[in-house]
Protein backbone atom coordinates (compact mmCIF):
# COMPACT_ATOMS: atom_id res chain seq x y z
CA UNK A 1 0.00 0.00 0.00
CA UNK A 2 3.00 2.49 1.19
CA UNK A 3 4.59 2.04 -2.43
CA UNK A 4 0.83 2.71 -4.30
CA UNK A 5 -0.09 5.09 -2.36
CA UNK A 6 3.85 7.14 -3.40
CA UNK A 7 3.47 5.93 -7.07
CA UNK A 8 -0.31 6.50 -7.83
CA UNK A 9 -2.39 9.60 -7.64
CA UNK A 10 -5.63 7.01 -6.99
CA UNK A 11 -5.87 3.21 -6.62
CA UNK A 12 -8.90 0.81 -5.75
CA UNK A 13 -9.03 -2.01 -2.86
CA UNK A 14 -11.66 -4.47 -2.22
CA UNK A 15 -13.98 -3.44 0.76
CA UNK A 16 -15.93 -6.73 0.75
CA UNK A 17 -13.02 -9.33 2.28
CA UNK A 18 -13.04 -9.04 5.56
CA UNK A 19 -10.46 -10.28 8.49
CA UNK A 20 -8.04 -9.27 11.27
CA UNK A 21 -4.84 -7.75 10.19
CA UNK A 22 -1.64 -9.03 12.36
CA UNK A 23 1.28 -7.21 13.17
CA UNK A 24 4.57 -9.41 13.19
CA UNK A 25 6.15 -8.10 15.89
CA UNK A 26 3.01 -8.32 18.19
CA UNK A 27 2.52 -12.07 16.89
CA UNK A 28 6.25 -12.77 18.21
CA UNK A 29 5.93 -11.08 21.42
CA UNK A 30 2.59 -13.48 21.96
CA UNK A 31 4.64 -16.47 21.16
CA UNK A 32 7.99 -15.44 23.36
CA UNK A 33 4.99 -14.91 26.20
CA UNK A 34 3.74 -18.07 25.43
CA UNK A 35 7.30 -19.82 25.64
CA UNK A 36 8.18 -18.43 28.99
CA UNK A 37 4.99 -18.59 30.47
CA UNK A 38 5.89 -22.77 29.92
CA UNK A 39 2.20 -23.33 29.76
CA UNK A 40 2.22 -24.63 26.07
CA UNK A 41 3.89 -28.04 27.17
CA UNK A 42 0.65 -28.31 29.40
CA UNK A 43 -1.67 -26.92 27.13
CA UNK A 44 -0.96 -27.84 23.37
CA UNK A 45 -3.26 -27.36 20.61
CA UNK A 46 -4.39 -25.05 17.64
CA UNK A 47 -4.37 -21.34 18.80
CA UNK A 48 -5.05 -18.27 16.61
CA UNK A 49 -3.84 -15.03 16.75
CA UNK A 50 -4.52 -11.80 15.10
CA UNK A 51 -4.71 -8.62 16.20
CA UNK A 52 -7.97 -7.33 17.63
CA UNK A 53 -10.89 -5.53 15.86
CA UNK A 54 -12.31 -6.43 11.93
CA UNK A 55 -11.67 -4.53 8.97
CA UNK A 56 -11.57 -4.71 5.47
CA UNK A 57 -9.00 -4.00 2.94
CA UNK A 58 -9.96 -0.56 2.21
CA UNK A 59 -10.28 -0.16 5.60
CA UNK A 60 -7.08 -0.79 6.17
CA UNK A 61 -5.82 1.30 3.36
CA UNK A 62 -7.74 4.49 4.50
CA UNK A 63 -5.73 3.68 7.79
CA UNK A 64 -2.76 3.48 6.38
CA UNK A 65 -3.29 6.76 4.20
CA UNK A 66 -4.67 8.68 7.14
CA UNK A 67 -1.55 7.25 9.11
CA UNK A 68 0.86 8.34 6.63
CA UNK A 69 -1.02 11.51 5.71
CA UNK A 70 -0.87 10.49 1.68
CA UNK A 71 -2.95 12.29 -0.47
CA UNK A 72 -3.87 9.46 -3.33
CA UNK A 73 -7.23 8.26 -3.81
CA UNK A 74 -8.05 5.15 -2.34
CA UNK A 75 -11.51 3.70 -3.80
CA UNK A 76 -13.42 1.08 -2.59
CA UNK A 77 -14.67 -1.82 -5.21
CA UNK A 78 -15.93 -5.59 -4.95
CA UNK A 79 -13.97 -8.54 -4.97
CA UNK A 80 -15.83 -8.84 -8.59
CA UNK A 81 -14.48 -5.96 -9.75
CA UNK A 82 -10.81 -7.23 -9.04
CA UNK A 83 -10.60 -10.52 -10.45
CA UNK A 84 -7.41 -12.92 -9.50
CA UNK A 85 -6.71 -16.14 -9.88
CA UNK A 86 -6.74 -16.67 -6.19
CA UNK A 87 -10.03 -17.10 -4.56
CA UNK A 88 -10.03 -15.11 -1.87
CA UNK A 89 -13.10 -15.38 1.21
CA UNK A 90 -15.19 -12.81 1.94
CA UNK A 91 -14.75 -13.40 5.67
CA UNK A 92 -11.27 -14.77 7.44
CA UNK A 93 -11.51 -13.30 10.89
CA UNK A 94 -10.25 -16.15 13.24
CA UNK A 95 -11.21 -16.18 16.93
CA UNK A 96 -8.40 -15.38 19.54
CA UNK A 97 -10.34 -16.12 22.69
CA UNK A 98 -8.75 -19.67 22.98
CA UNK A 99 -5.27 -18.14 23.13
CA UNK A 100 -6.26 -15.05 25.01
CA UNK A 101 -7.68 -17.61 28.03
CA UNK A 102 -5.04 -19.70 28.10
CA UNK A 103 -1.29 -17.92 27.79
CA UNK A 104 -0.55 -14.23 29.07
CA UNK A 105 -0.56 -12.41 25.95
CA UNK A 106 -1.41 -8.99 24.58
CA UNK A 107 -4.15 -8.50 21.73
CA UNK A 108 -3.45 -5.33 20.72
CA UNK A 109 -6.19 -3.53 18.63
CA UNK A 110 -5.09 -3.60 14.61
CA UNK A 111 -5.01 0.44 14.66
CA UNK A 112 -2.68 0.61 17.27
CA UNK A 113 -0.40 -1.99 15.98
CA UNK A 114 -0.63 -0.21 12.34
CA UNK A 115 0.54 3.18 14.01
CA UNK A 116 3.78 1.51 15.65
CA UNK A 117 4.47 -0.47 11.87
CA UNK A 118 4.46 2.41 10.21
CA UNK A 119 6.44 4.56 12.98
CA UNK A 120 8.86 2.43 12.23
CA UNK A 121 9.01 2.34 8.39
CA UNK A 122 9.32 6.30 8.41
Amino acid sequence: MLRLMKEKESIHVVNDQFGCPTYAADLALAIMRIIRSKKSKVNPGIYHYTNAGITNWYEFAVAIKKITGSNCIVNPITTAQYPTAAKRPAYSVLDTAKIAATFPVEIPNWEISLEKCLSLLK
